[in-house]
């Protein structure tokens, strides 16, 4: 059988061969903005379980002045606002998050929930509580008891008396 691009000649096959290598360069140019895009979607994602957390911790705190003047509800309360925090960190860190960066992003987000209306942090604890709480829900039982177990001990932690 003779061979299909003779007929173009030479210069024609070393085309085709660069349109073959224009192609493959695009799609590893289109892989890359595919991974550039997924990664810009974790880290956007992880902001806002940084920014979850910050708020919630936040309550955390509120809730700790409160069980020390008295109020016998909000111990109870603190350890299901840190387990659903605890929920959400856990699932940023199943998905590659690690504390140093963690770490920058909760002081980012603790200094920019700072800077939001008393009606813009309530409105996002309140989002924030609903996530974490579904996502407390969907974990299985061995991690619903290790996120448990954590927010407990932090939660006698801060209690603890200084």
């Amino acid at each position: 059988m003779p061979d299909p691009l003779h007929h173009l000649g030479l210069p024609a096959a070393k085309a085709l061969a660069g349109l073959v290598l224009l192609c493959l360069n695009f799609s590893h140019s289109a892989f890359a903005q595919s991974s550039n895009a997924d990664e810009a979607k974790q880290l956007a994602a992880w902001k806002r379980t940084s920014a979850c957390v910050a708020v919630m911790k936040r309550e955390i705190v509120g809730l700790a002045d409160k069980h020390r003047a008295g109020d016998t509800k909000a111990q109870s309360e603190m350890v299901r606002q840190a387990e659903w925090s605890f929920a959400l960190i856990g699932t940023a860190y199943k998905q590659g998050l690690r504390k140093p960066q963690a770490d920058k992003l909760l002081e980012e987000a603790e200094a920019a929930i700072k800077a939001q209306s008393p009606d813009e942090q309530k409105a996002l604890l309140q989002a924030c509580q609903v996530e974490g709480q579904k996502t407390y829900k969907e974990a299985n039982f061995v991690e619903r008891a290790l996120v448990s177990n954590r927010a407990k001990a932090r939660i006698e932690s801060l209690l603890k008396p200084k």
